[in-house]
């Protein structure tokens, strides 16, 4: 067998000031976005809340006279309150600002740039509602199952 010496190849590295200008180019997409792109719904928050406050009702429902459980319940119900209360006070007055009045229709047909690209209103319905519905579904499936067992 013949051996040959492999070649050592160094890797190219960029100096510290080239990585910088790299990391600070301005995003091109920016400009491309269309002129009738919008912000979330107002009902795609709704529903959102919806979806939580029908997780808790059917813990509230499940665990409805029993004494060790309905503590738990009621502070995740507080809990839940703040998690919805604080972004709602935190955001009102920039919601009254740039608000538009734009229908479901139109928001679900439309357009909303996101960080890595255009999506449409279907699809950040979608996005927003995935894990809640899921959820929503496995604790029905918890709570049958607890009810069944007693």
């Amino acid at each position: 067998m013949r051996h040959e010496k492999l070649p050592i190849y160094k890797a190219d590295i960029a100096p510290m000031d080239e990585i910088s200008v790299l990391l600070d180019v301005p995003s091109e997409r920016s400009e491309n976005v269309p002129k009738d792109t919008a912000t979330m719904h107002p009902g795609v928050f709704k529903s959102l809340i919806g979806l939580f406050a029908g997780i808790m009702a059917i813990f509230a429902l499940t665990f409805a006279g029993k004494g060790y459980a309905s503590m738990m319940v009621a502070i995740s119900i507080f809990y839940l309150g703040i998690y919805i209360a604080t972004p709602l006070i935190m955001l009102r007055p920039l919601n009254s600002k740039t608000r538009k009045n734009t229908s479901w229709v139109k928001f679900m047909n439309g357009s909303i740039e996101t960080n890595t690209g255009l999506i449409t209103g279907r699809q950040a319905l979608i996005q927003v509602c995935l894990i809640p519905v899921g959820l929503l579904v496995a604790v029905m499936g918890i709570c049958m199952t607890i009810l069944l067992v007693r």
